[in-house]
Formats: C-alpha cells, sequence, structure tokens
C-alpha cells in the first residue's frame, strides 16, 4: 500500500482504537506500506504496537512517519518474530509504559535503518528496544528521548549491529542515556556519533552512562564519536558494569563529564577494557577524568591500552585496588588538534598529532566514519575519523545570507569547487577520486590551504535562489594530475 500524495497529507488516524496498522497474515517483505502518517494507535492486546503491530510477518515499511502513538509495548513499531525492514521513517513523540516508545523488537531480525528517532518516550528504550532478537540497526536518527533505561537504543539478547547513527539529545533516569547494551548482547557498535545524552538519576539510584551503560555483554565500539554526554553518577561518556567486555577501536571520546568518576569511562564490577587507536580528549570528572578503573564488590576491573591519545596522561586515570593497567605502545598526550571541537567536527587536521600514529594491525574496516579510507595516507590513524580531504559548511542556507565553507587538505594546496545540479549515483571514477556532481561546473582558485590544513572561506547564497533549492558541490585540492591531489567529499546545500 503506497499513498500518492505522501505522509504531510495521507492521515491514518487510529483514534485510540488499537493499534492503527496490522501485519499478521505471514505478510513477506513484498508487503509495502509507504508514505503515511499514522497516528493516535493503543495497540494490540496486551497493549502492543501502538502504529504498526508485526507478528510473524515480515514487511516493508518505508517513508513514513509514525507519531503520536501510545500503549505499553513498541508504542511505534512492534514486531514479534518479524524481519521485518525499517527504512527512512520518522517515528516521533510515541509514549511507551514500559519498552520501546519508537520500537521494540522482540525475536525478530528487522532491518532498521535510516530512520530519524525523535522525542519517543518510554521506561526501557525510548528509541529502540531489542530483545532475544538480531536486527541490522544501521544510519538511523536517534534525538530527544526520555526514559529510565536506554534513552535512545535499548538492546537485550542478540547481535545486533548498530551503525551509522546520530543518537543524540537523548535522557534515561537511570543508566544509558544514549545506548543501553544489556545482558548477553554479542555485537558490534560502529560510525556513531552519540552526543549530548544525558543520565540524570531519578534521585533514589541510577545516573551511569551518559553516552552508553554496558552491562554483562561482549561488545566491541569502532569509529564512533562519543561527545559531551553527562552522567550525574558515574560514567560520562560511558559507563561498564558486571564482567562485562568493551573494545573500543578508532573511537573519539570528548568532551563527556561525570559528577563522581570516570569523565570518558568507568569500568566497575571485574569489566574488561581494551583500548587502542583512540583519542580520549577534555573528558572531566572529579576522579578519573578519562578513565576510572573500579574493584567494586572485590571484582577488580582490567585496562588494556596502546596507540590512544589519552589527555593528561597517567593523572588522567583513577585506579582502584587490585586493578590492572596494561599499557602498550604507542600511547601519547598531545592536543589532537581537530578542526572545529566547538562545533563538533572532529576532523583531523594536518597537524594533528594523531595522523599515521594507530596500529595498522588492529584495523578491521577499510572505511571510516565518513567513508574515507581508513588507511589513507601511509599508516592508520587515531580516533574516529581517519585524516582525508574534506568539504563541509556552517550557517543557515538562506537566500542572500553568507555560509562558511571549511576545507581539510595538506598546506599550500590550491582548491577549487565544483558544484552541479545533480548528485550521482554512481559516481565517475578519476584519477584523484569519485566525482559526485553533475553538470560540471569549476569555480577558479579560491585559496590555497594554509599551514595548519584547514581553510576557511565565506560564500554568500544568490538571492535569487528560491526556498528548497538545491546545490551539489565538491572540492579539488591540490592541481589536476598531481598524484597527492585528491577530491572531497559532496556536500548538499538546500536553500531554507
Amino acid at each position: 500500500m503506497v499513498s500518492e500524495k505522501g505522509p504531510a497529507e495521507t492521515v491514518i488516524d487510529g483514534m485510540t482504537a488499537g493499534s492503527v496498522v496490522t501485519f499478521q497474515s505471514q505478510e513477506d517483505q513484498d508487503s509495502i506500506l509507504e508514505g503515511f502518517t499514522i497516528s493516535n494507535g493503543s495497540g494490540q492486546a496486551p497493549s502492543k504496537g501502538g502504529g504498526i503491530f508485526c507478528s510473524s510477518s515480515s514487511p516493508t515499511i518505508r517513508r513514513n512517519v509514525v507519531k503520536q502513538n501510545a500503549c505499553y509495548s513498541g508504542a511505534g513499531i512492534y514486531c514479534w518474530n518479524s524481519s521485518s525492514v525499517i527504512v527512512d521513517n520518522t517515528i516521533e513523540q510515541n509514549i511507551a509504559d514500559f519498552d520501546g516508545g519508537g520500537v521494540c523488537l522482540v525475536n525478530s531480525d528487522s532491518i532498521i535503518k535510516g530512520n530519524i528517532f525523535r522525542g519517543n518516550v518510554s521506561y526501557v528504550g525510548g528509541g529502540i528496544y531489542s530483545t532475544d532478537s538480531s536486527p541490522d540497526i544501521s544510519e538511523n536518527y536517534i534525538t530527544e528521548n526520555y526514559c529510565a533505561m536506554g534513552g535512545g537504543v535499548s538492546m537485550g539478547p542478540g547481535s545486533p549491529v548498530l551503525i551509522d547513527n546520530l543518537i543524540t539529545k537523548n535522557t534515561a533516569e537511570w543508566q544509558g542515556g544514549g545506548v543501553e547494551i544489556g545482558a548477553m548482547y554479542s555485537g558490534a557498535v560502529r560510525r556513531n556519533i552519540i552526543s549530548e545524552n544525558n543520565a540524570p538519576s531519578n534521585g533514589i539510584k541510577g545516573g551511569y552512562g551518559g553516552g552508553i551503560y554496558c552491562y554483562n555483554c561482549s561488545v566491541t565500539l569502532e569509529e564512533n564519536v562519543i561527545f559531551k554526554n553527562t552522567s550525574v553518577e558515574k560514567g560520562g561518556g560511558i559507563y561498564l558494569a558486571s564482567l562485562s567486555y568493551l573494545g573500543l577501536i578508532n573511537n573519539t571520546i570528548s568532551s563527556n563529564t561525570s559528577n563522581e568518576g570516570g569523565g570518558g569511562v568507568y569500568a566497575s564490577y571485574g569489566s574488561l577494557l581494551e583500548i587502542h587507536n583512540t583519542i580520549m580528549w577534555n573528558d572531566w570528572a572529579p576522579a578519573g577524568k578519562e578513565i576510572y578503573l573500579s574493584n567494586w564488590w572485590g571484582l577488580p576491573s582490567t585496562l588494556t591500552i596502546s596507540h590512544t591519545n589519552l589527555g593528561g596522561g597517567k593523572m588522567s586515570l583513577h585506579v582502584d585496588s587490585d586493578c590492572t593497567v596494561n599499557a602498550g605502545p604507542g600511547m601519547i598526550d598531545e592536543d589532537p588538534l581537530f578542526v572545529d571541537i566547538v562545533g563538533g567536527a572532529f576532523h583531523l587536521s594536518w597537524s594533528s598529532p594523531c595522523r599515521d600514529k594507530g596500529d595498522d594491525s588492529l584495523v578491521s574496516t577499510d572505511e571510516d566514519m565518513e567513508g574515507d579510507p581508513r588507511i589513507a595516507f601511509g599508516c592508520a590513524d587515531m580516533g574516529a575519523d581517519e585524516y582525508y580531504y574534506h568539504l563541509h559548511h556552517s550557517g543557515d542556507v538562506v537566500p542572500g545570507g553568507t555560509i562558511d565553507f571549511t576545507f581539510v587538505g595538506y598546506p599550500s594546496a590550491p582548491v577549487r569547487l565544483a558544484w552541479g545540479q545533480e548528485l550521482l549515483d554512481p559516481p565517475i571514477t578519476t584519477q584523484h577520486g569519485d566525482l559526485f556532481v553533475w553538470p560540471l561546473e569549476w569555480s577558479c582558485n579560491i585559496g590555497d590551504i594554509p599551514p595548519n590544513g584547514v581553510l576557511n572561506v565565506p560564500v554568500t547564497i544568490s538571492p535569487s535562489w528560491a526556498p528548497g533549492t538545491q546545490a551539489h558541490l565538491q572540492a579539488l585540492v591540490g592541481p589536476w594530475g598531481v598524484p597527492c591531489t585528491g577530491l572531497t567529499n559532496p556536500v548538499t546545500l538546500t536553500v531554507e
């Protein structure tokens, strides 16, 4: 079922009379629900799936708005025994009394990709709750959720993959403001931005893991940015408990805060923490500014660390008695020289001491968090971002207004800007990388990269551009035909 006019004009109102849409006849992925606003559902007995209820069915649910539904479990979408495909939806302002304000997965292997999760509320798993499941949870935008545990995402037993998400401004009263990774989880968390989440405590207990809370699990985090999360008690960025194993490879953990201990990471209850090729910088707590190792109930924790930029060095660690620190080679304590840490741009500049300082043998992926080559020039870098030529902009795109372009490259390289009306898929392969914009128009040289490797250029938006107008841009760093020259990522400007 596909609407003709899209979700803005096609509304299905459940009028609190049960689930708005139900799949329970063994529908497969050829059964499509697309282009609707689905609201005011109250769920199937016993109060599950307010907006959409899937039972032993696996539909494709795409490009819908699922909002303002309320029930006990899976207020937006509830899946049981399902391999549904849930892509490119906006799932917002749904309220679950218990689990999964946005989505609840039970015994399901769903694909959840490219969705916006915003303003959902529940007791467990404000954005996504998964139990006895192995979903592929990828490329989602999860923001402004509220619950007791796992404000953005809550994952229990199984091996789901959480990849390419923005998880921001979520709140969990007890633990895991951004993400809660629960008992017997064994999977990977890759290329996510987990920022500005909060674990404030309910006044009686909690306040653990502003960004991520892990317990009784085995998980590897690769190429994530964990930034500006807060916890009232322990683990501003990450809290690790209950004999868990956590591997951190090529992550950037910065500007997280905790009121008690472990501004970056707090490890307790006999947990094992491994950190490699990672940047930990500018986190804060009264004890263990970057890392706190706890011996709780006679269960000491262990840290193994190498090839990491640890802000403050040994002084940033708090180590309880009987806890163990195994420090390997490649440790540094230097300003990583991000392009713009205040604005959350964690690209490495040319001058960064983290360039080429990682251990190649620990790299398990071909691309960094932005899709650039993981080993681009020489050796692997520390952190989530591999140094590579890059283009981004800041400021509102309004007719007659000014925005600032930032170009990351090598010193003295000339920069030219290309633009076009189309974004090519697949791109054109050139000797300097993939070209995405077409039909192609080139600017003259707009400037040379300065010694610090970052060029900022203000650009005025044409006053004649109407709202909705789009322009696709890409930069060439260096002269055409020279080996070290490269094309940046593409950027799309949309006039507001």
